[in-house]
């Protein structure tokens, strides 16, 4: 009996340590490290104005299995004025094992505001490796609560691998994987598309909410950032506001 309660307190340090083995071998990112930033454009076709989006990563976690992120958004105003909006949420991006899919799991720019409010209603940008032309990932969300009449709806959709398109513009050029996407609920059938770079990760998204379009495109990067607590520190450097 002895030798059995002695036993229980090894077998259990064993459990233990292959569980954090295991955690830190998928732990390592492709791409979403610490301290790097992406900074988009933002166009909603039925407004007039091009709005600036930055999106961060932390060396911190979030909800235990996440790396912390943020969406920092630059929104104009009448009379000039510009509205900071800031969401935190959290980015899975890890490397595999046998009891984990091998997967980068983006944070959708999502609002209870009218701006985004729609895209709880898509897919988010999901890919899982290895990646391949024609791959079909199933996606079905319920809107959880503080989303006001949303709350509590479902919906349901795909994230499709059409194949590869060469992405290029002023800050990036490269091929890239395009994800055809469908989400189906109550509030209708939207569609869309992302644009996945496997060096620099997601660089293009466009939403189509039948009464409006909504595209963002990469403008610049940064993966050398070294001061984690402070992302824009003047807002003037990235918006030219009209007189």
């Amino acid at each position: 009996m002895r030798n059995q309660k002695n036993r229980k307190p090894a077998l259990l340090l064993i459990i233990t340590f292959v569980f954090v083995m295991l955690l830190s071998s998928c732990s390592s990112p492709h791409i979403y490290f610490p301290d790097r930033e992406w900074k988009f454009s933002l166009k909603r076709s039925d407004r007039p104005d091009t709005d600036t989006v930055f999106f961060k990563t932390y060396d911190e976690s979030w909800q235990i299995t996440q790396t912390k992120c943020e969406w920092i958004m630059f929104q104009k105003r009448p009379m000039g004025a510009i509205a900071t909006i800031t969401t935190s949420t959290g980015i899975i991006d890890r490397k595999g094992n046998l009891f984990m899919k091998e997967q980068i799991l983006f944070p959708a720019l999502t609002s209870s505001t009218d701006y985004f409010y729609l895209t709880r209603m898509i897919p988010p940008p999901k890919v899982h490796y290895p990646i391949s032309k024609g791959q079909v990932i199933d996606w079905e969300s319920t809107a959880h609560s503080g989303w006001g009449e949303m709350e509590g709806k479902t919906a349901r959709g795909t994230i499709t691998t059409a194949g590869k398109i060469y992405y290029s513009n002023s800050a990036v050029s490269d091929s890239c994987w395009v994800l055809d996407l469908i989400g189906e609920s109550e509030y209708g059938k939207f569609c869309g598309k992302y644009y996945f770079s496997e060096t620099y990760g997601f660089v293009y998204f466009y939403y189509d909410f039948n009464e409006y379009q909504i595209e963002m495109n990469l403008l610049d990067m940064n993966f050398a950032a070294t001061d984690s607590n402070t992302l824009v520190p003047d807002v003037s450097r990235y918006i030219k506001v009209k007189k």
